[in-house]
């Protein structure tokens, strides 16, 4: 099966996870391509930027919930429209799912539901010696072009590190943090490249991550694979999912299963 993938690859989260599928994917005969020419199914990111003459499966990041930008507004609609036109959806969490029909009431042919994922191998890496016996990180994208997004509750995650402090422990926070939020007694890593992020997850036991609203955050997915415990807020529902998926489920080779699953379904 050849895969034409509608999206370009870059640091995003979609080209995290597009970086791991890729090749989980080719090791179940599936050939990914940028190109639609000679491809036998579609993978859309978000929305259709082409029109492929292919059998469409679109992947759903999430929607803006609040709609108060025009930009926002506009890929809305743009993502409602590419539902519309698809042949399956696919949702990053049940949360997802039910969030985005609700809000968006789009005409949907098949739904269903995968979770991002993660490679368990790419946390065989070398910890970092803290000095610490014990280490807790908090990890996310904390801003974007509005500033701060509250929603990633970086407040309350600051506050619950503090509370953590011990003698014994190190506490971090990966991720652009603006100057006025930094505090004595956390480590402030700023933004970091993958092969170092991993690092850090292989070294610390717990991961703080305090979001109120998420669809399925990289992070704590990176997280749960790379052995961590999760600090989090229970009301966020997609991550409640995905804490009790288990690190299994969240396998980038098991979620690789389930999306070919769909590209063979709607090739039928």
């Amino acid at each position: 099966m050849k895969l034409f993938i509608d999206y370009e690859l870059n640091a995003s989260g979609k080209g995290k996870f597009l970086k791991r599928l890729i090749p989980a994917l080719e090791k179940l005969g599936v050939e990914s391509s940028f190109k639609n020419k000679g491809c036998d199914v579609a993978l859309g990111i978000a929305r259709w930027r082409n029109k492929p003459d292919l059998p469409r499966v679109l992947r759903v990041d999430g929607i803006y919930l609040d709609g108060d930008d025009k930009r926002d507004r506009w890929i809305n609609k743009e993502i409602a429209k590419s539902i519309k036109k698809s042949d399956a959806v696919i949702f990053q969490s049940e949360f997802a799912k039910k969030m985005i029909t609700e809000r968006l009431n789009p005409r949907i042919k098949k739904a269903y539901v995968i979770y991002n994922g993660a490679n368990p191998q790419d946390y065989e890496v070398e910890p970092i010696d803290t000095g610490f016996e014990h280490n807790v990180i908090a990890s996310a994208k904390w801003c974007n072009r509005h500033g701060l997004r509250k929603s990633k509750g970086l407040k309350e995650t600051i506050k619950i590190l503090l509370k953590l402090k011990k003698e014994d422990t190190g506490l971090f926070i990966a991720g652009d943090v603006p100057e006025k939020y930094k505090r004595d007694g956390i480590t402030f890593l700023g933004r970091l490249q993958d092969d170092m992020l991993r690092r850090w997850l292989k070294t610390c036991r717990t991961m703080v991550y305090m979001a109120r609203i998420d669809w399925c955050p990289n992070a704590v997915v990176e997280g749960i694979v790379a052995g961590c415990d999760i600090i989090y807020n229970p009301d966020c529902k997609s991550v409640t999912e995905i804490v009790n998926a288990g690190a299994d489920a969240l396998y980038i080779d098991n979620i690789a299963k389930q999306y070919k699953a769909v590209f063979d379904e709607v090739r039928a």
